[in-house]
């Protein structure tokens, strides 16, 4: 309303204005008697509130009576200060009589009105306020809502008691609508106990319990609320009526009524577990614990604090904060809101389950365990971030998207996967291995974002043609790839197996043509390939060092022109056509071992300096075996030259253990040149060998033995003295007629045995035993079938 204004004239509804109204009555008649007489007349207007401007009917006079204007501008002639011209003032009138109301409107002696933002548009603001003559859009007069994002919050609003939230602004959630509370556990043993009942109570401060005798059905008209649990024990009982029930502080649960089937349309939490076989209650917001119910339609549900069993629709359900472990025989589940799991999302084997789809469904805090046999339809496409690890087998899915999953926190297991495509774009990281096995029909894996992972396994993947893994160094653990016989591309970009327990083992790879790890430099750990079918160079452009190298197959080339170091073990075990280009390679910390086929075309070892374990050089073809810097083996040596014709150790110098050479069946010539110590001397079989030459060698820690070469000449080439560290045993040489080398020999620290020589002299022997003294030989004396 306008505030009181002063001005001239008397106001109307005053006793002034009623003997002015008269007055101006009295005018018109005086005006029409005038017209009568013959004066021209005009129409006037009468001005009740005397600003110029008049309204209503025409009266004609020969002049304007008294209290009358020309003209009918007035849009409001009771108040005199609205009128043609006039100032507009914030007041809700039209005070310039232009027909629009308050627009430019000057403020009035209160000033201008203030406004509060509405954003949930229930009538009541909140918030800065906004002062205007106007309301701006979404802004109201009235204020106190203490929630203005929800439409249901605002002062008035109907309080819905112990949902912790305060939809009447009054500070408080209401704890209760109940009136008549009984006090304590009630139990109702008979209908007529029942009626008894809601005659003097409506809520029950303890726990409700439904005894056996109730009757086949029960009503409780008068039940707003359960304290505690209430628990259905009659086992005739079917259909029980709750209407007014909203809430149960524990369990509702039926133990033993497994035909019951509960309605209760007003109910809408319940703090503990929901266990019932059948139940009617649409207005369900929250369960605090388990949720089992089958086939019940729950469409207010937002909340289960603890597991979901069973549940028919469920479709604004946000958040489970147990497990999610459908009933083994639900064939379909649907939560199309579902964002948030805390528990397990767990799918066992046995279970009936073919389409799961949860397509909201962002995080999930426990493992996820997805086995269902016949499981078809799958769809987790938002799902983000696992707190543990992730198990997924897929009977009849044509694809596998879990597009959006970046982190796992436990091990991944993929397989047996019917799908032709898996596709996890996004994954970064995950916290323990990563496993896709055993899925006949993949043919696409996309895991290109992959940075972390501890172990890396895929096998038994046959028609998977491509695997790129751009962004993972793989800094400890181990890459597996076996059973992949399609495989043609093989992208490892940074792989830099930098850690000791980082590996990378690849087997059964028929269609790989090349491997190349540009990003093995200062390696640790260790490369493993079985080589088959098409592999042809296996490419180490940038390393210098390398934790342990295990290479066994027909590769046309190893290449690394830049490995310096092995730290634990070399090994080769070539079955074709090949070069094992290792020019730069000085040391092996630990074994190497290289066992080389008649095809191969030549070993390059050539600045190989040191060996700290055992090595081992095995060739069965014509090769030449040159290791022409190698000064010392840290254990023993063992050389099977087989058809080799070449032996070149120049530079060795000392060997831990045992230095074995036996089977060569082509060398003639064993030449140690500057062989000093070695741990014991063992050659056995050697059928072309004609020459033993090592004459430096002045000490063996260990065993000599002789035995079994036809050519061998003479043992005059060694320089052999002080004690021997293990048996001496020359046997079976059928040319052998020189044991000079061994004179200088002052104790045996086992037997002698020089036997089956036929071209050695006796006196040869005979010298041999006056040269260490029968009394310095620990073990044996065993000299028979040696020459004259």
């Amino acid at each position: 309303m306008r505030p009181p204004r002063s001005g001239p004239g008397p106001r109307f509804g005053e006793g002034g204005g009623r003997a002015a109204a008269l007055a101006l009555l009295l005018a018109a008649c005086a005006g029409d008697k005038a017209g009568e007489e013959g004066c021209e007349t005009a129409d006037y207007y009468a001005d009740i509130d005397e600003d110029g401007f008049g309204a209503g009917p025409p009266t004609a006079a020969c002049a304007p009576p008294a209290g009358f204007v020309d003209n009918a501008d007035d849009c409001d002639d009771l108040d005199p200060e609205a009128r043609p011209g006039g100032a507009e003032v914030c007041d809700g009138e039209d005070d310039d009589c232009d027909g629009e109301v308050d627009e430019d409107a000057l403020p009035s002696e209160q000033g201008y009105p203030a406004w509060l933002p509405d954003a949930d548009g229930d009538g009541f603001g909140a918030g800065a306020a906004v002062e205007a003559c106007a309301a701006p859009a979404g802004h109201v007069a009235s204020g106190g809502d203490c929630d203005d994002d929800d439409p249901e919050t605002f002062p008035g609003a109907t309080e819905r008691p112990q949902d912790g939230v305060d939809q009447d602004c009054d500070g408080a959630d209401a704890e209760t609508d109940a009136v008549a509370p009984a006090p304590g556990d009630v139990r109702l043993r008979s209908a007529a106990e029942a009626e008894a009942f809601c005659a003097d109570y409506d809520a029950v401060e303890g726990d409700l319990i439904i005894d056996a005798g109730v009757g086949a059905a029960l009503e409780l008209p008068c039940l707003l609320q359960v304290g505690g649990a209430l628990l259905v024990l009659a086992p005739e009982l079917g259909p029980l009526a709750l209407p007014a029930l909203w809430g149960v502080g524990g369990d509702l649960q039926a133990l033993g009524a497994a035909g019951l089937a509960l309605d209760a349309p007003a109910l809408r939490l319940v703090d503990g577990d929901l266990r019932l076989p059948a139940l009617r209650a649409a207005a369900v917001e929250q369960v605090g614990g388990a949720l089992e119910v089958p086939g019940a339609e729950l469409p207010a549900l937002t909340l289960v604090g603890g597991d979901l069993v069973n549940v028919g629709t469920a479709d604004a359900l946000t958040r489970i904060g147990g497990r999610l472990r459908p009933d083994p025989g639900i064939e379909a589940l649907e939560l199309p809101a579902l964002v948030e799991i805390d528990g397990e999302l767990r799918v066992d084997e046995g279970a009936a389950l073919v389409a799961l789809r949860l397509p909201a469904l962002a995080t999930v805090g426990g493992r996820v365990e997805l086995r269902a046999a016949g499981l078809a339809a799958l769809e987790l496409g938002a799902l983000n971030e696992i707190g543990g690890g992730l198990g997924l087998s897929c009977a009849g899915c044509a694809a596998v998207e879990l597009g959006g999953l970046v982190a796992v926190g436990g091990a991944v297991e993929l397989g047996p996967l019917s799908a032709e495509v898996l596709r996890l774009p996004s994954l970064v990281s995950v916290g323990g291995a990563l496993t896709v096995a055993d899925s006949p029909a993949l043919s696409q894996l996309e895991i290109d974002a992959l940075v972390d992972v501890q172990d890396l396994s895929l096998r038994a993947l046959p028609a998977l043609e491509g695997l790129r893994l751009p962004l993972l160094a793989l800094p400890a653990g181990a890459l597996l790839i076996d059973g992949l016989p399609a495989l043609t591309t093989l992208e490892l970009p940074l792989l830099s197996l930098a850690e000791p327990a980082a590996a990378l083992q690849i087997r059964g790879v028929d269609a790989l043509e090349t491997l190349e790890l540009p990003a093995v430099a200062e390696a640790r750990g260790a490369l493993e390939v079985e080589a088959s079918g098409a592999l042809a160079r296996v490419a180490l452009p940038g390393g210098a060092t390398l934790g342990a190298l295990r290479l066994s197959g027909p590769p046309t080339l190893i290449d690394a022109p830049g490995l310096i170091l092995v730290e634990r073990e070399l090994v080769v075990q070539a079955e074709g056509p090949g070069l094992l280009a290792l020019d730069k390679l000085v040391r092996v910390d630990g074994d190497l071992s290289l066992t080389l086929d008649a095809e191969v075309d030549g070993l390059t070892l050539g600045s190989l300096d040191a060996v700290g374990g055992a090595l081992q050089l095995r060739a069965a073809g014509p090769a030449a075996l040159a290791l022409p810097a190698l000064r010392a083996v840290g254990g023993g040596m063992v050389l099977q030259p087989g058809a080799a014709s070449a032996l070149d150790l120049p530079a060795l110098d000392a060997v831990g253990g045992a230095l074995e050479l036996s089977g060569a069946t082509a060398l003639t010539a064993l030449e140690l040149p500057a062989l000093r110590w070695v741990g014991g001397l063992l050659l056995d079989e050697n059928t072309a060998l004609e020459v033993i030459s090592a004459e430096l060698l002045t000490s063996c820690a260990g065993p000599l033995r002789v035995v079994g070469h036809p050519l061998l000449g003479g043992l005059d080439q060694l320089a052999l003295s002080g004690p021997l560290g293990g048996e001496l045993r020359v046997e079976g040489n059928a040319s052998l007629d020189d044991l000079s080398g061994l004179l200088e020999i002052s104790a045996i620290s086992g037997d002698l045995v020089v036997r089956r020589n036929p071209a050695l002299p006796s006196a040869a022997v005979s010298a041999l035993l006056s040269a260490v003294g029968v009394p310095n030989i620990s073990g044996a004396v065993i000299v028979s079938e040696n020459g004259p």
